[in-house]
Order: C-alpha cells, then structure tokens, then sequence
C-alpha cells in the first residue's frame, strides 16, 4: 500500500502541474500521520514566519506542531504576537507553550522540539502511527521524501541533511563526535519515547544531558550554548547506533545532498527571478537571515511565495491578508488595549 503526496510545481509558463510522491507504509491496515514540530521565541523574525512555514508543511500533507517559548500570557498580551498565535491556530497547528525561570526562551526554543514525543500534546496521538519531524521554523520544505524513513526497509529514525558539519563536541564536551544537524529528523512517538528523548520537564532532562554550569552563559550564535540541540541528539544517535548491529540498520542519514535554494549562505535572494522559479526542481529553500516584513525583504518574499504557491491563489492570498493584517495591528499597537498585564 502506499501514500501519494502531491507537490505543487511551478513551471516557466506560470502553468503548474502535480506530481505525486510515493512513500510506502509500514503497516497496510494504518496510515500514518505527520507532524513537522517547530519552535520559536518571541523573536519576530522566527515568529513571524511560523505560519507562512506551517502552510508550507500544509501544502505537502504534513501537519504542525509549535512549540512557543514562554507563557500564553507572555504571548496574549501583544497584539501582534497574539495574531500570530490565532493565525497558527487557524490553520489547524497545535500549540504548545513552554516557559521556565531556569532557560532562556532561546534555549527553549532551540531544544523544546526534541522532546515533543514526551509532551502533553503527544498523548493524544497513536504513538506507533504518528511520525514527527522535527524541523527549522526558517526552511521551506517542498519535497517530503527525504525526510522520511523508508518502513518497509526496517528504518525507524532519518536525520537530514548528510554531512553537514564537522564534528562537535558531546554534551558534556569530553570528545568529539559526528555532527548531525538536523535540518529535520524523523521518528514514530513511540519510537522516540522508548529510544530517544522524551518528558515534558524540559529543564530536569536538559541539565541531566548537559549539566546546569551549561546553561549559565548567554545563548549566543555560534556559542556552544547555540548548538545545544544538536550536541544532545548528535549523541543520543550515536549510543543508540552503538547498541547493536539492529539499531545500526534501523538509523537511515539521508544519503543525497538536497538541492536547496540556500538564501542563508549565498547572495541569490535579490538576484533569484522567481517568476520563472520551477519548484519542482528543489527539496528544500532555507529563507535569509533577519527580518522578512521590511517592505523591500517582503516584496522579494511574496514573489517567492507566490512561486511556491501557484495554483493554489487562496493560500497565497491568506499569506499576503496574514502580513497586511499584521501590518495593520503593528502600526496601531499602542491603541490596542492588552488582555494581561
């Protein structure tokens, strides 16, 4: 039995086209669900592309799971991030609130999403038949087949992409291991409570990985402090692979480097003509840094969304009365009355 995902393309006569993606299923009586788990701060750079990723998710058949960093109140009480939430909600993510007096909301942020198989949230779903994807909240995912494991082959976890880095240290720093970079990561609930990561005390389980001294310095970019995701799974991978001869087989690193729109590390952004732009061709686009509602960033933006979005005017149009709207409550926030605080 398989599944058909449909990928929306783009072609260079603006005229698009489907193509389904097969993905075989590991038990012909269930079919699985998806979730891409995401996660952010009240960093509005990150916060205000969550939706827009979410439907990008939506657009391939994938559900969202958001993990925010700090209280709802911490998010009610501004307008504008109060109609980021409601924006999310409206199209069908889970939200998840996070919040501790120990952990910078950065490094809630940046670890929450590992141990979404142990949160609330995850009780309500089939925990052998639910697959999460752990997933950055500043990529755009266009072709789902590479980050899923293949089930009818015995694969139970893949890491995306391959190679990515050099290696880093382990949690508590003694040596250096393979670093995967988890791009995304894909597992069963059941599978990540009984193997990986699981408990929603996400302060007890991060200063059992890393030890509470970790913590103490501010989580700068490129800081160890940075990467502490990727230390804690990076080594929870390699016990696991470790373990045996089994384990080894059912671990699966995606083999092939994605054919990405990498808008992070070169210049092509304002170079890109996307009019012309065949999604198709890609797996995946990670967006540039910083903020993507100055006017000129978010006129090249909608043009890209617009290409991601071709035939289906309705989404691309949610988006654009998404960003006006938020326009609108940004201008207008000191006259808009807070319901806390």
């Amino acid at each position: 039995m398989s599944t058909k995902f449909v990928l929306l393309n783009y072609n260079k006569d603006k005229i698009c086209k489907s193509r389904p993606v097969e993905m075989s299923m590991e038990n012909e009586s269930n079919s699985f669900k998806y979730y891409a788990v995401l996660a952010t701060d009240q960093n509005m750079d990150y916060l205000f592309l969550l939706p827009i990723t979410a439907l990008t998710w939506k657009r391939i058949g994938i559900r969202s799971m958001v993990f925010l960093a700090g209280s709802y109140e911490d998010y009610a009480r501004y307008a504008d991030k109060r109609y980021i939430v409601e924006t999310l909600m409206q199209i069908g993510a889970h939200i998840t609130y996070v919040d501790s007096k120990k952990l910078s909301w950065t490094t809630i942020a940046q670890t929450s999403r590992l141990y979404a198989a142990g949160f609330p949230i995850a009780d309500t779903l089939d925990p052998d038949n639910t697959i999460l994807i752990t997933a950055d909240a500043d990529m755009f995912t266009f072709n789902l087949k590479p980050h899923l494991p293949d089930f009818s082959r015995g694969q139970k976890i893949r890491t995306y992409p391959p190679d990515c880095c050099p290696p880093i240290p382990t949690p508590k720093g003694d040596r250096k291991i393979k670093h995967y970079a988890i791009n995304t990561i894909a597992m069963s609930v059941g599978f990540n409570r009984s193997s990986f990561l699981n408990g929603d005390d996400l302060v007890k389980k991060l200063f059992e990985e890393l030890g509470e001294d970790y913590f103490i310095n501010p989580p700068l970019m490129a800081s160890p402090l940075w990467f502490a995701d990727q230390r804690i799974i990076s080594y929870r991978l390699e016990q696991w692979i470790l373990k045996s001869s089994k384990n080894k087989k059912a671990f699966n690193e995606y083999d092939k480097q994605p054919i990405r729109l990498d808008f992070q590390l070169t210049n092509s952004w304002y170079k890109m003509n996307f009019a012309d732009l065949d999604i198709s061709k890609y797996d995946d686009a990670t967006l540039p840094r910083g903020s993507l509602q100055e006017k000129y960033s978010w006129d090249r933006f909608y043009e890209f969304i617009q290409a991601i979005f071709c035939d289906d005017t309705a989404t691309a149009a949610f988006i654009l009365n998404y960003k006006k709207n938020l326009d609108r409550i940004s201008e207008s926030l000191s006259a808009i009355k807070p319901l806390f605080g």
